[in-house]
Order: structure tokens, then C-alpha cells, then sequence
């Protein structure tokens, strides 16, 4: 979200996350001063607004009279208040209104919400700027929109659902006739699908065709349509009166968008099928992305031990969709899964699979018929590696602990049952400094035999489930460091 909030709502994002860390208490602002990059001043002034946030949303007195900070972590929803920050701001609402009223302007934009015609030019522009990667131009001072239907689409999807989940179109337009598309080609129950979310796009299409805005072109050429699903589909296009000449674009896009531009995450989706011919029509038609697909499989047999069959079809599919993703500009495209790794406030990528993956696409970019990448080299490696990641299994990575001596040999026996439950722990006794150890535990610092090594101190009286709980934060702090 981070294109679409201003600076004042980013660093209220970074005081709330820090909040999410504290015990519930009472803190002054000078506490947080100290754990954050504002001044005095600015901290307060972010906490008041935070406070008439939570009031809004919670409706929780974040300050007290005194100005402490009153934290309960029992009444928060991170997701709610990100949502809402995104809810309320210019970029976000412009989108909306640009979408939901396409005879306003910038004029009765800005006087509906007050703001200055010049204001909302220079608040939005960064914005604008950001969307131009895509080829997507707005037009402010008429609130349109120019660019390729289906990217603009994307674009318009993909705010809506991280911003609020599509909430406000969902609640305006009648969507009979897509529930009932839905159910039709079985995207109503499948559990591997957020019923919401298709229905979001196709309201947004919906929009989009009563404005008379068309695909009128579709670059992905032989798109495989699902025999059964295919009817519907058409009905429903024609349902909604897309021009004759536009029927075949249109189809082609749905198609996509519906079966092919998502992630499989389960070999059970009944998606995989019609992937995996799709994947076969274009191998038949001699396309050396096949062969691309070959070479990366062998490559993460050897490099990353992946060799159960489910796995490597799951990961073959998914590199089709991400380069079909990519090739339908020759660019990355304003989809939702792009969106939300752009836009995600912590990205963690494994730098061992990064580093192979982004050497062999960059090897693969340079071959002829490969030479559109170029250009996103950095986000397709990102896609890619999000997609293998899961899978990955690099040389055994494990958190050795070192056990100094402890005068109570049933907290020996808790803290061994515990660390049998972990499977990346493994554990040693240990007095002596030892460059393997990456943690020792102890009942007393000056038994650590290294005092340069991170150490665990436990209660001598036993295990607690808050001992337990911040020992096993420290441990996967110590994996995450390593695998990351």
C-alpha cells in the first residue's frame, strides 16, 4: 500500500506495528520516542491521529488525559486498520469514484471532498507516476483512464480488493447475474477460490462494458477454453450486450483472468487440469518456453532437492501463468499478486534461491525470443522465486543451541521435550565458547561461555508458557536470519 498512502499514513503504520510488539500497558510517549525515527512533536501528533482512528474503527481511547499511550493488543485488527487508512485516502478514493461515476471530474471530485483542484494534483501525482510502469495514464482533470482494457481492469481490481475487498461495489451493484456465472463454472464452492474476489472483477468488467470500454485486443494467442465453462461464459458477455465484434477479445480475457492468471497453491484446484492443457497446446505449437520450463526443473532437482511429482507440477504451472502474466505486455501487468508483492510492508526472499533464480533468467533473457524480459528481470525474478519458494529445499538449514550446566535437571528434560518439537533445533551441552552455536541457554549470563553469542537465560523454577513463548521467538529470529 505503499503507493497509494501518504507519508503521514506510512509512519502511522510504522508506530502502530511497533504498538503490536508492546505488552498491553501504559506507555508515555517519550517510550516510544526512543524505539522510533520521529521527533517528540511528530510522534504525538501521529499518536493523536492514530487515537481518532481507533476511535472511528474500535472505538478505543487510545490516549488517556494524561497523553499516555493506553496499549491492549486484545481490541486491535492489523488488516482492519490498514484497510481503513487505505479506505480513506485521496489515491484510493479517486480510483473509486473514477470507477463508480464516470461523469465526475476533477472539479466535483475536489469539491466533494474539499480539497483544492491544485492539491489534488500535486497529492496525486506520485501516485499517477506510479501507475505509468503499467502504461496505464490517467487523465485528471477528466477522471479517465487510457491504457489496454484488460490491464486497466487489473488495475482498478486490485485496489479495490487490498483497499477494502471490493466492499463498496459489491454493496452498490446488483450482482445476480455474476453469482449465478459463478455457480456456473464452479467458482462459487471451491474452497482454493475467494468467491468475493472473482465476483469483484466481474462487477468491475461489469462497469467497465456499460461505459462501453472493451477489450478490443488480447495478445495471448490458442487460449484454451474449458469445454463446460466456456457457455456460460459466453451467455454472460452477451448478456451484457458486448458488441459482436468485441465478443472474441472479451472471452479470451475472461478466460484468462478467471482459470489462467492466478497461483495454484493445491494440485486438488480444478483449475490444475485446464492449465496443464493449456501448457500442453502451447508445447505442441513447438514454444521454447517449454524448454525453458525443462532446464528450471532439472536446475531445482539438483539445486533445491525438489522432487515430489505434485510439487513440481505445481511449480511448472505456475511459471507458465507468470510468464503468461508478463508476456501479455512484454511488462509486468497491474495484476493482484504483482500488486500485493509491490505493495507488501515486509517481502522476505530466500537470497540462495533468489541468487539461482536470477541467474538463470538472466541467461534465458538472452535468447531472441526472450528478449522482452529484459526490463523485468527484477519483478519477474521476484514472481518466480515467490512461486518456488514454498518448495525450496535447500542444504538442511538448523538453529544449534548450546545447553550450559543447570542445577535443576527436570528444566533439562522440559527444555529437550521442547526442542524435540522443533525440527531446525538442535541441540548440544556446552561451557565452553564454540563457533557453531548460535544460541546458548543458561539459568545465569555469566555462565554464557560467549558473551558475543546470543543467549536465552530461563528460570531455574521451570518452563513457563511466556518463557516458552519468547524462547521460541528468539529461536525462529535466529532461523529466519539464516534461511533469509
Amino acid at each position: 500500500m505503499n503507493s497509494i498512502l501518504f507519508s503521514e499514513e506510512n509512519k502511522k503504520q510504522q508506530i502502530v506495528a511497533l504498538l503490536t510488539e508492546l505488552e498491553n500497558g501504559t506507555y508515555s510517549i517519550n517510550q516510544l520516542v526512543q524505539r522510533l525515527p520521529f521527533s517528540k512533536e511528530t510522534t504525538l501528533f501521529l499518536i493523536e491521529e492514530i487515537n481518532k482512528d481507533f476511535q472511528e474503527l474500535f472505538d478505543y481511547h487510545l490516549l488517556n488525559p494524561q497523553h499516555k499511550v493506553i496499549w491492549s493488543n486484545d481490541f486491535f485488527e492489523i488488516n482492519k486498520y490498514n484497510q481503513f487508512l487505505v479506505q480513506k485516502s485521496l489515491p484510493y478514493q479517486f480510483i473509486l469514484h473514477m470507477l463508480m461515476y464516470p461523469k465526475f471530474d476533477l472539479k466535483d471530485f475536489s469539491k466533494k471532498f474539499f480539497i483544492s483542484v491544485s492539491s489534488v494534483r500535486r497529492l496525486l501525482r506520485p501516485f499517477i507516476a506510479s501507475l505509468e510502469r503499467y502504461n496505464i495514464r490517467i487523465r485528471l482533470s477528466s477522471m479517465t483512464v487510457e491504457g489496454q482494457e484488460f490491464e486497466i481492469r487489473a488495475m482498478f481490481h486490485s485496489i479495490l480488493w487490498i483497499g477494502s475487498l471490493g466492499v463498496e461495489i459489491m454493496a452498490i451493484l446488483d450482482s445476480e447475474d455474476e453469482m449465478t456465472l459463478l455457480k456456473q463454472i464452479g467458482f462459487y464452492d471451491s474452497i482454493h477460490i475467494n468467491t468475493n474476489e472473482a465476483l469483484v472483477f466481474l462487477l468491475i468488467s461489469k462497469l467497465r462494458i456499460e461505459q462501453e470500454h472493451y477489450v478490443d485486443s488480447f495478445p495471448l494467442k490458442a487460449v484454451y477454453y474449458p469445454p463446460k465453462e466456456t457457455v456460460p461464459m459466453k451467455h454472460y458477455l452477451e448478456k451484457q450486450k458486448v458488441p459482436a465484434c468485441h465478443l472474441e477479445t472479451e472471452m479470451a480475457s475472461l478466460t484468462y483472468k478467471m482459470f489462467y492468471s492466478e497461483t495454484l497453491l493445491d494440485i486438488k484446484d480444478f483449475r490444475v487440469p485446464y492449465l496443464t492443457l493449456y501448457m500442453e497446446t502451447l508445447t505442441k505449437q513447438n514454444d521454447e518456453l517449454q524448454v525453458v520450463l525443462d532446464e528450471l526443473l532439472t536446475l531445482l532437482k539438483d539445486e533445491g532437492d525438489i522432487s515430489d511429482p505434485d510439487s513440481l507440477q505445481l511449480i511448472s504451472l505456475n511459471f507458465y501463468s507468470a510468464f503468461l502474466l508478463f508476456h501479455l505486455e512484454n511488462q509486468a501487468t497491474p495484476a493482484l499478486r504483482e500488486f500485493q508483492q509491490e505493495e507488501a510492508l515486509t517481502i522476505k526472499l530466500n537470497p540462495q534461491l533468489a541468487s539461482v533464480i536470477k541467474v538463470f533468467l538472466t541467461k534465458v533473457i538472452r535468447r531472441t525470443k526472450f528478449k522482452w524480459a529484459a526490463p523485468t528481470l527484477n519483478e519477474l525474478t521476484r514472481t518466480i522465486v515467490y512461486i518456488i519458494q514454498p518448495y525450496w529445499q535447500p542444504e538442511s538449514i538448523v538453529v544449534n543451541v548450546g545447553i550450559t550446566p543447570i542445577p535443576n535437571s527436570q528444566l533439562v528434560q522440559e527444555l529437550l521435550q521442547l526442542f524435540s518439537l522443533l525440527t531446525f533445533v538442535n541441540t548440544t551441552f556446552e561451557d565452553k565458547a564454540s563457533p557453531d552455536i548460535d544460541l546458548f541457554i543458561s539459568p545465569f549470563k555469566e555462565q554464557v561461555p560467549d558473551p558475543d553469542v546470543p543467549f536465552f537465560l530461563v528460570p531455574i523454577s521451570g518452563l513457563t508458557d511466556k518463557v516458552e513463548q519468547q524462547l521460541f521467538a528468539q529461536l525462529l529470529n535466529i532461523f529466519q536470519k539464516k534461511f533469509y
